[in-house]
């Protein structure tokens, strides 16, 4: 209001000067006309246009016939009057537009400068953690805004990373928890400035917002940085990631190597130890002589020999490298399977196999379920006394599953919760690397293992495993 009527009156007194030095009417106008522009840069189109309207009453008054007075006689004085008017009114309007659309430009020059340094800044080698917080805190400070910066979320509350001036309010708290929930950008009106609310998020989580109160900054450059600091943090995310992929990857390259060298050295000596051993046992045998200490060398040495080949199984199966091959097998098979790679313990002991008559097909892999039920039964030869029958039995377990036991009556699992029986495997009598190994790679089958004590004495073994009908579903 003051800005207009200083202009007014400016008009007046340029008008009285003109007067006074007995301009004509065309240098009246044009003198009016530019104290119209000056006041239009002054101002705008508000002070423009009641300079344009001081300007037009004063050249009537003072230059248009009769003088002295807002009375206008002839038809060409009209219309003087009328030009100068509309010439007055326009100059301000286009000075006015004029000027705001400069000052749009300057604004989007200095908004597309912040975001072309922030882009630098946050997306080079360098950024992150606190490289990255400097580059967001410049690009902050470069939009000028009153008081700022970038909160991050944790859990339940916020946590100020970067911030300028005076601390939040509890408005703006509030508003920080409503981007934080929609994730939208929001902007409030400040004056002739703007408060802007950007959020940052990183997939479908929301890791913070970037707050300027009382910036020119447009709503589109501060949704541009929160996006761009979004990218930022996912590519530091995604880098972190990578990171701990390749030193798991590498872990698994360094554990086969160091199985497939411990299987080298292992079985290189064990393989001579078999030769020898069963030399020994044929010179004895033709010379009409027994030596049990080199038959349980022979089992021994096969036994070791299969714990090497299921810990390299084991390993590539972890590493990749090997993929299971499921299909539908009768229990019956595995059972044989199983006998086929234990001779030397069913020379000395009997397996009693009971499989029901509506039992499933079991879906597997079968030299891998065949590896498990050979640990399995190793595993109860040590355990049950000499002489004493090992049990292998098949049932369907529910609608989807097949059940697999291995019994034996050893000395049993002592006194345990039920629930624990499967999880402190290395607490039992029957603890060992066989049982790690049937754990690994029934969970890699997709089943479930236990151990329970028997009635009576003894230990019972069961497999859950997917059977073919769960496939077929």
């Amino acid at each position: 209001m003051l800005r207009a009527l200083a202009s007014s009156a400016a008009v007046v007194v340029a008008a009285v000067l003109a007067r006074s030095l007995d301009a004509n009417a065309t240098t009246a106008a044009l003198v009016l006309n530019l104290i119209v522009v000056i006041a239009s840069v002054w101002g705008r189109f508000v002070v423009g246009a009641a300079a344009a309207l001081a300007a037009g009453l004063t050249f009537n008054f003072f230059f248009l016939q009769p003088t002295g007075s807002f009375h206008i006689a002839s038809p060409e004085d009209w219309l003087s009057f009328g030009l100068f008017l509309f010439a007055s009114a326009l100059t301000s309007r286009v000075v006015s537009l004029s000027l705001e659309r400069a000052e749009r430009a300057n604004a989007r020059q200095r908004d597309i400068e912040t975001l072309y340094d922030l882009t630098f800044g946050i997306l080079s080698r360098e950024a992150h953690g606190e490289a990255l917080e400097a580059a967001l805190g410049r690009a902050i400070e470069s939009l000028q805004p009153q008081r700022g910066g970038y909160v991050e979320f944790h859990d339940q509350s916020t946590h100020s990373v970067l911030w300028f001036g005076e601390p939040p309010t509890t408005q703006q708290d509030q508003r920080l928890r409503t981007v934080r929930i929609h994730q939208q950008v929001l902007s409030f009106a400040n004056g002739k400035l703007n408060d802007h609310y950007a959020p940052v998020r990183v997939g479908a989580t929301s890791r913070g917002v970037i707050v300027l109160i009382g910036t020119a900054a447009t709503m589109a450059a501060v949704e541009a940085m929160g996006s761009l600091m979004s990218l930022a943090l996912e590519r530091e995310d995604l880098i972190t990631t990578r990171m701990h992929v390749e030193a798991l990857r590498e872990g698994d390259a360094l554990r086969t190597s160091f199985f497939r060298a411990v299987s080298h050295d292992l079985s290189t000596p064990l393989a001579a130890i078999s030769i020898h051993a069963e030399s020994l046992l044929r010179t004895l045998t033709a010379q009409h002589q027994s030596l049990p200490a080199v038959q349980e060398i022979l089992q021994e040495s096969a036994r070791l020999r299969r714990r090497i080949q299921s810990l390299l199984s084991l390993a590539r199966l972890d590493a990749g490298k090997i993929k299971l091959s499921p299909e539908p097998t009768p229990p019956a098979d595995l059972f044989r399977a199983a006998r086929e790679h234990l001779t030397f313990l069913t020379q000395s002991r009997s397996l009693k196999v009971e499989v029901s008559n509506d039992c499933r097909d079991a879906f597997v892999d079968p030299l891998i379920a065949t590896e498990i039920l050979v640990n399995l039964v190793e595993n109860a030869d040590r355990a049950a006394p000499a002489g004493g029958e090992i049990e292998l039995i098949a049932m369907n377990h529910g609608a989807t599953s097949v059940r697999l036991g291995v019994l034996d009556r050893g000395a049993g699992i002592g006194e345990q919760d039920p629930g624990e029986q499967s999880d402190r495997l290395a607490d039992l009598p029957h603890k060992g690397l066989g049982l790690e190994i049937v754990r690994s790679f029934v969970t890699l089958s997709g089943g479930q293992f236990a151990l329970e004590g028997r009635e009576g004495g003894g230990t019972a073994a069961w497999l859950s495993l997917p059977s073919s009908r769960q496939v077929q579903a």
